[in-house]
């Protein structure tokens, strides 16, 4: 009678291909966002931020629009992603694990950062008008583009970690010969 292999939780080996299908999950996620942030801030950030406050008044729906489309569904996605890629970041190979949690925590960090500064700034600006006097137009395009650079760096970091992180074993390397048992 042969004997039956052991349930999952007891293979050491299962651990790690579920925390790498999650990263790869996570990479997934963060290779969308980083095409969406790119295109945000190389092509919608352009038309609305190149003559403050006019293109301001005249893009502020598609601010607005890319907003909604867009970063109201990818956001929660790569936040939980981030965050399961942490939490299933443990008892791995710690060269993985270099890469793996960086990833994941500047990716985590671009999000929070969008929803509390970029998501409410957006809307104080598609809502501004001419002679209004709620949001200084000028001064807030030019702080949104120089942040928006580092959320960038935050957002282009996370995907070369994470992409570092897929080349290295998530399997700790076994320090002793395995042998099938006699």
């Amino acid at each position: 009678m042969t004997s039956s292999p052991a349930p999952n939780h007891q293979n050491p080996a299962t651990w790690p291909r579920i925390a790498t299908v999650v990263l790869y999950l996570y990479f997934t996620a963060a290779s969308v966002a980083l095409g969406g942030a790119l295109y945000s801030s190389v092509v919608i950030e352009h038309l609305w931020s190149s003559d403050p406050p006019a293109s301001v008044y005249q893009w502020s729906p598609a601010i607005e629009r890319a907003g909604n489309a867009f970063w109201r569904r990818v956001s929660p996605l790569v936040l939980l992603l981030s965050l399961i890629t942490l939490a299933t970041s443990v008892r791995l190979n710690r060269d993985h694990v270099r890469w793996r949690v960086p990833a994941a925590v500047f990716s985590a960090a671009s999000i929070v950062w969008g929803l509390l500064y970029f998501l409410p700034t957006a809307s104080a600006l598609s809502q501004a008008s001419p002679g209004s006097f709620g949001v200084d137009v000028v001064q807030t395009v030019t702080t949104w583009t120089q942040l928006d650079t580092w959320r960038m760096l935050l957002v282009v970091l996370a995907w070369l970690c994470g992409s570092r992180a897929l080349m290295v074993p998530a399997r700790k390397r076994s320090t002793t010969h395995d042998s099938p048992p006699a």
